[in-house]
């Protein structure tokens, strides 16, 4: 099980290589705040709070997956030619990590001082799922800002198929 996601991980992290750049000074000293939901172009940002019940869904790709958001409180913007923003998942079951996505992504939404990314599917295997079903689970969002700062937010959510 481990070994099949860890290929699939290497597999996503390989699509896309690094750009070999020294990021350019922050505008901000200080790091913006992440946030965890759910929602996508349509719905828009809904927050999650620890406990809330999670969706365990059959994806177009044949495998099952949740489908995460990030919201951002001033996010360092992407630099043209230079480092983008690149949004890592990570679902922890038992300490274990059971699924995930890394990718390089536009935001979806931006308002004022929030940037939403809607929408990010996080892929399992089908051997995780069963066991996964009703099992609270630590979901973690990283979002890699313009800078290189990484901004995460983590919570306990309940996976439901």
């Amino acid at each position: 099980m481990r070994a099949t996601l860890a290929v699939l991980l290497l597999l996503l992290v390989g699509c896309e290589p690094e750009p070999d750049v020294e990021p350019l000074p922050c505008r901000n000293p200080e790091p913006g705040l992440a946030d965890l939901g759910e929602g996508d172009l349509a719905s828009g940002f809904v927050d999650l709070q620890d406990g809330d019940e999670l969706p365990l869904i059959f994806g177009p790709q044949g495998m099952h997956m949740v489908v995460v958001s990030a919201r951002i409180t001033d996010l360092e913007p992407a630099q043209a030619g230079g480092i983008g923003n690149r949004v890592t998942v990570a679902i922890r079951h038992e300490g274990e990590v059971v699924g995930g996505t890394v990718a390089d992504m536009e935001p979806s939404e931006a308002v004022g001082e929030t940037t939403d990314f809607l929408g990010i599917r996080a892929i399992f295997t089908a051997a995780e799922v069963e066991l996964l079903d009703e099992a609270l689970a630590e979901v973690e969002v990283i979002v890699r800002d313009g800078c290189g700062r990484e901004l995460a937010a983590e919570r306990p959510l309940r996976l439901v198929l």
